[in-house]
């Protein structure tokens, strides 16, 4: 039994930290073989117990008939009082023990018949398809279905994908008029691989006297994102912590869900310290697409975790410092781009570039050029990557 236990043990243990596939399918080839092995065992267990009832009843059944025809000649026959008791107490006191032993035959074929179901479970489990060996190794996708307690976990964001959607109220663009009807237009969001996008990046003090608009602008892999989010770490499931940029905010851990059977609205839940406010609390989203489950953050919830350095507009305009002719420090934004600021002369002179990063959207198919994107008309989707 506690082999079987084990082995059960070492089986979840390696699915959820992980193991390569090839390794995956070795370990589960072998435990199939370990299920057939002990669901044999128990089903010779159980046809040995069900033996052993049986004989229990039997011998039961023959020291009741003993009991009643003891009791009944008593009665007809007025045998020795004394005899008699000694007899029948003899006898009930051994009913007593088969009694006794029956039932603790019974709970342990309850017992055996429930570890071989639990077996033939798991042989069942253990040849799913390769998606669920895909999808234990997830840590959200198990953590959606299971929502397991969290010992002393360590977290780090990973963007998967990004949900574009426009303007903020996407179902009222248009109406239509159909059969005696006005129709509202729904633009539905778009899904889009993270791959499909980059950051469009200005670096801090280029002279902007020496580059032109194409030369200043930068390419950043979209995995830049990734760097400007916070760590997570929960401690028994209870505290959560927040590390980013030098800093960190705790607050109390939970999970919620609504009451649906349609939609399963799980949400991570983020309570600041202070009880008596709660203005800075943080709901987190979880959603599963695809069958695959991701923490879904919108613009506002990504500031509030400190996660601030993409611009919100300006696409083609490009953020400067200058001095005038005392020294003194301005900023400015051109009016278009680079080509636009002021032409150099007294007053102005060394001009540098600011800072500054953009979502932008790769060309394809219906779209000529790269596009700059809104964030704030944006859903981010993220998976958590879990730290050994």
């Amino acid at each position: 039994m506690r082999s079987f236990i084990l082995i059960l043990f070492l089986v979840h243990t390696l699915l959820t930290f992980g193991q390569s596939k090839k390794e995956l399918y070795a370990m589960l080839e072998q435990n199939q073989a370990k299920f057939v092995e002990f669901e044999e065992i128990f089903q010779n267990q159980i046809n040995e117990k069900n033996q052993e009832i049986s004989l229990l009843k039997y011998e039961s059944d023959s020291l009741t008939k003993k009991i009643t025809i003891l009791e009944n000649s008593f009665k007809t026959e007025k045998l020795v009082s004394n005899k008699y008791l000694k007899e029948n107490k003899s006898l009930k006191s051994e009913l007593a023990k088969n009694t006794d032993k029956l039932k603790k035959h019974q709970d342990t074929l309850i017992f055996l018949q429930n570890q071989l179901d639990n077996i033939r479970i798991g042989q069942s489990d253990n040849s799913k398809s390769n998606i669920t060996v895909d999808e234990t190794n997830d840590f959200l996708n198990s953590y959606y279905s299971n929502l397991q307690p969290l010992n002393n976990n360590s977290f780090t964001f990973k963007l998967d994908k990004i949900i574009t959607y426009g303007d903020k109220n996407y179902y009222r663009n248009n109406s239509y008029y159909l059969e005696g009807y006005y129709l509202e237009g729904i633009r539905p969001p778009n899904i889009i691989n993270v791959d499909e996008f980059y950051i469009a990046y200005i670096p801090e003090g280029i002279n902007l006297e020496e580059v032109n608009w194409n030369s200043l602008k930068r390419k950043k892999s979209i995995s830049l994102f990734n760097s400007f989010m916070p760590k997570i770490e929960i401690l028994k499931n209870k505290l959560l912590t927040l590390e980013n940029n030098n800093s960190e905010e705790d607050f109390m851990f939970n999970i919620s869900k609504s009451e649906n059977s349609i939609d399963e609205n799980i949400c991570i839940q983020l309570a600041t310290e202070r009880v008596n406010d709660n203005s800075k609390d943080i709901f987190w989203p979880l959603r599963k697409i695809n069958n695959e489950t991701y923490i879904v953050l919108n613009f506002g919830m990504l500031e509030r975790i400190g996660v601030t350095f993409l611009k919100k507009d300006d696409f083609d305009r490009v953020k400067y410092e200058y001095y005038n002719t005392d020294r003194e420090k301005y900023s400015s934004t051109s009016s278009t781009n680079i080509e636009s600021l002021p032409l150099k002369d007294n007053d102005y002179y060394d001009y540098s570039s600011i800072e500054a990063y953009w979502l932008v959207r790769k060309k394809n198919n219906f779209s000529k050029t790269d596009i700059g994107v809104d964030p704030r008309k944006c859903l981010f989707l993220f998976k958590l990557n879990e730290e050994v």
